[in-house]
């Protein structure tokens, strides 16, 4: 494969219609629900909240598992609880609630769920079930290797890192490696050969690398971005610019 699949973002965003009609109000500005967190942390929610509030979101709601209401109700003005797991993570017992917040948002992320089989089986029948556009984190895209079948959906973002990739490309491309040390140019070719109609965005040696179809673009930044941060402020210029995937990520990598 030659390199017309993969643009290098520098200096100049390759989408400039897409930075430039960034909302220029509130009310325009769309809404996203955020789902995560546990009673052994919540820091990836939180980083991810505070993205996308500095990204620009209309409104947010964070969807976090019961128990921790009394650690985070006065501190988080735009939390909702929903049950908890006995793990004390967002279970099963709370997909109906999520559902109608994702009926509420525009896109949903869910982020920071544990690994546990309660946790699992949540994220699961969230993506089963949801109708509109998902972003995941690592923990909630490895837990859908059980049904692996739901991380090639249109309409589902991956932010993940390399580690976790290196996971989930053996259900989305058997056979392809992906390697730490490989190199910028021959992951971004990796990246474009990757069928699925997933989205994929990760992070190499500060480059914010984003796959959408067989296009792949990378952008440099200053240092290694959080994960969660990045997919907090990708998700609120997915919920933006729905119809233009790529556009939308690579403009929240360059101005990110």
């Amino acid at each position: 494969m030659d390199d017309h699949c993969w643009q290098i973002q520098d200096k100049e965003p390759l989408f400039p219609d897409t930075l430039w009609s960034k909302p220029e109000t509130k009310a325009l500005a769309k809404r996203l629900v955020i789902i995560g967190g546990h009673t052994g942390g919540f820091d990836q929610v939180a980083a991810a909240y505070q993205a996308a509030r500095e990204a620009g979101i209309g409104q947010t709601k964070v969807a976090l598992p019961d128990k921790l209401r009394s650690v985070l109700a006065k501190s988080l003005p735009d939390a909702v609880f929903v049950p908890s797991s006995p793990n004390g993570t967002v279970g099963d017992k709370a997909l109906n609630d999520l559902l109608s917040y994702e009926q509420w948002a525009d896109l949903s992320l869910i982020c920071q769920t544990s690994d546990n089989s309660e946790s699992a089986l949540c994220v699961t029948h969230f993506a089963q079930r949801r109708q509109k556009p998902l972003v995941l984190g690592d923990e909630a895209a490895l837990a859908l290797k059980s049904d692996p079948a739901l991380l090639n959906q249109p309409g589902l973002y991956l932010v993940l890192s390399l580690a976790a990739l290196q996971q989930v490309i053996k259900f989305l491309s058997p056979g392809l490696l992906i390697k730490h040390d490989m190199g910028l140019r021959p992951l971004a070719l990796a990246l474009a050969a990757i069928d699925t109609p997933a989205g994929l965005v990760t992070v190499y040696d500060q480059h914010v690398l984003v796959k959408v179809g067989d296009n792949v673009t990378s952008t440099k930044r200053q240092s290694t971005p959080s994960l969660a941060a990045l997919a907090g402020f990708s998700a609120v210029w997915l919920a933006w610019e729905p119809a233009k995937p790529l556009a939308a990520l690579s403009t929240a990598a360059f101005v990110f």
